[in-house]
């Protein structure tokens, strides 16, 4: 995805293979979860 001063201006299509999209899940599953355990707390 590319942003710009306006939101985003185009979505880049990327060819994985299946065990890079499963890594990629894992790893966005991991940061959604990082998240969740922040939210509330006081940075």
């Amino acid at each position: 995805m590319v942003l710009g001063a306006e939101g985003v201006e185009k979505i880049i299509e990327l060819d994985l293979t299946e065990d890079e999209k499963a890594l990629l899940k894992s790893s966005a599953d991991e940061v959604r979860t990082t998240i969740e355990s922040m939210e509330g707390a006081v940075l």
